[in-house]
Order: C-alpha cells, then structure tokens, then sequence
C-alpha cells in the first residue's frame, strides 16, 4: 500500500493552518451566532486506513445498525475521524469533523415536509466539515473545508436514514470557486455521509477501546509552553480506538513503574433480556454490560503517554 506523502502530525499542522486562514477569510465576515469554532477544540481520532476501517466495521455492521435507530452514539459532542484515502492515484490524509446540535446552526432541516411525507424522525442534526490534504486543488488558497448538515432519521434494512444539506457557509463562498465541480461536491456529500455516521457508530461499539494518546514534549517545546506558547498542533493530544487484542499487546510492551495485570476477556458486552424483564417492557431487548479493565490505565513508550479511557471520553467532554 502507498504511504502518504506526508506524516500524520505534519497534517494535523496543515489543517490547523488551513482553518487559521478559514477563520480569518470567511468566518470574520459572518454574524457571531453563524460563527464555526476553530478546529483547536476538536477532539482528535486517528482511525488509519480507510479501506481497514470499513473491513473493521463488517463484522459489527448488524450491531451497530441496531443500535443507532434513534442516535449515532458519539464520545465529544465535537470530534473529528482522521484516516488516509486514495486519490489521483496516491493516499492522502482526510479529516472529518462531527459537530453534534451545532449551536451556530438551525436544529431543522429546509425541508421539514420531506421527513413528515417519509414518515421518518429526526432524531439528531450533525454538522460535517471535512479537510483534506487535497483541499487547495478544489478550492484554492483560502482552503474552505467542505461543510455539510446531517439530519439522522434512524436506520433501517437498507442503511442509514438521512437527510443531507450544503451548509450556507459553504455555498456562499466555496461553491463559486467551483464552477462545473459544485454538482460533483453535491454527490459527494450524499455518498460520503453514510461512510462517515457507520465510522462514527463503530467508535463506541462494545468490543472497542478509546485511548487517548498525548505525544512526549521536546525540552525546548517544553520551555515553549510554559512561557505561554500554545501546544504544538503536530503534538496535540488525540485518540485512537483499538479492540481488546491490540490493547494488550500495546499495555504488554508498556514503560510502566512496576508490573501489573494486563487487561483481560473482562468485556463489556451486550445481554438479552427475557420477556418478563421490566426492561423488556420498556421496547428493549438488551443491555449493556459495563467492561471491566484489569491493568494499568496509563502507560508510555519513548514517544506517547497512553491512557485508557473507561468511559467513553464523557468526563472529558463535561
């Protein structure tokens, strides 16, 4: 498989200069409540290989479907999914990034009437923006993000409900850049929206873990922050999502101070409830199973501090 041309961290300092100009040139020019937040305050997953992760997702695609008829589970409120994709005959990093209720936006759809003619809910609006290393070659030097809406309706046998939308934003200055390329941007957004809420979904199945990975600082990056410099974008904290296979084998190669127990088969997991259940009498076939980790909940290697994240990132987000 082709590598991309450059490294992840490198990236992570290419969009944050690209919402810096997005910020500057587009978001300054529109009203306080319509502002999008900088992409500073994202919370990070480095998922890998596009390709991987949808072949990860297969054996777990019925579950997950199952449980996001009324939510696509989310552990921040505003987080964003990095992996690598093919392009023009090379891979080049991609991030999306999820906004659940975005406040700076309306909570309905234009086309209210569609939902109630489909007979369908809305259970939840996501507000997508999406970089890529490639962003410049579509839009040129300001770097808009491509910005969209998702109104989740719910899943059924065929996928995932939804109802897409262009943000405003997005069409006031990105789409005159465009041209004849704005009608491929709009079947983009109907085909990618569906990658994009099963990749989210299979964050928080069950048999995943959430780590939070924190990059060990330079002497002088040091000196750097503690005189009021902010964090290197390239060692920002971000998260990854392993099973519990690979959880192992990274806490049994751990720099810890002393030994302890590596985690375990101790798995949350899904129960079924019998029908004289009380929760059976509430609509609900099962629940779930708090996990149980046994080992160390941080642990280093020369380069990262790892950590172990139990709850779903929940008391990070609050």
């Amino acid at each position: 498989m082709i590598n991309p041309k450059i490294s992840f961290n490198d990236f992570l300092e290419m969009v944050e200069a690209d919402d810096r100009h997005f910020q500057e040139d587009v978001v300054k020019k529109v009203p306080d409540r319509l502002k999008v937040p900088p992409v500073s305050g994202t919370h990070i997953f480095r998922m890998g290989d596009d390709e991987d992760i949808m072949q990860s997702i297969i054996p777990i695609r019925s579950d997950i479907a199952a449980d996001c008829k009324e939510r696509i589970p989310m552990p921040f409120q505003d987080m964003a999914c990095v992996s690598t994709v093919p392009f023009g005959g090379e891979r080049h990093w991609i991030l999306d990034r999820i906004i659940e209720s975005p406040p700076f936006r309306r909570e309905d759809p234009p086309s209210v009437k569609l939902v109630e003619e489909r007979g369908w809910k809305i259970y939840q609006h996501l507000f997508i923006m999406r970089y890529t290393e490639h962003n410049r070659l579509l839009f040129g030097p300001t770097a808009i993000p491509s910005m969209w809406h998702v109104w989740f309706c719910g899943t059924d046998n065929v996928g995932y409900r939804s109802l897409n939308g262009v943000d405003d934003l997005f069409n006031r200055f990105a789409a005159p850049l465009m041209g004849d390329k704005i009608d491929l941007f709009y079947e983009l957004v109907m085909k990618e929206t569906a990658s994009v809420l099963e990749q989210l979904a299979a964050i928080s199945h069950p048999q995943n873990y959430i780590v939070r990975v924190t990059p060990e600082l330079t002497p002088k990056e040091s000196r750097r922050i503690e005189s009021g410099h902010p964090r290197p974008a390239r060692k920002s904290p971000h998260y990854i999502v392993v099973d519990h296979e690979v959880l192992v084998r990274m806490s049994n190669g751990h720099y810890g101070t002393h030994a302890s127990p590596v985690p375990h088969e101790r798995r949350g997991h899904w129960r079924r409830l019998a029908e004289r259940c009380v929760h059976a009498r509430l609509q609900k076939d099962r629940v779930f199973v708090r996990p149980t980790y046994v080992g160390e909940k941080t642990f280093t290697d020369p380069k990262n501090r790892y950590e172990v994240l139990m709850d779903f990132g929940k008391k990070e987000a609050s």
